[in-house]
């Protein structure tokens, strides 16, 4: 985490993308995939579907803010 926040850039993270993916985004989808089914024995409203992971790239099109 401190090497993103010190190279908070696209350049560095295209580089760095595979770790990011082998680090960040594999273990989590696998968290919501192995957590889907007690979720649901929880409630049926609550779902978890890999679509629950939030994009890494911001989406900066209606913001003020166009920074990282």
């Amino acid at each position: 985490m401190a090497e993103l926040a010190e190279h908070n850039n696209r350049e560095w993270f295209s580089a760095n993308k595979t770790r990011y993916e082998d680090l960040v985004k594999d273990p989590a989808l696998r968290f919501i995939e192995a957590f889907a089914a007690e979720l649901k024995n929880i409630s049926p409203h609550f779902m978890a579907t890999p679509r629950s992971l939030f994009r890494i790239y911001r989406d900066a099109r209606f913001s003020r803010d166009k920074s990282p």
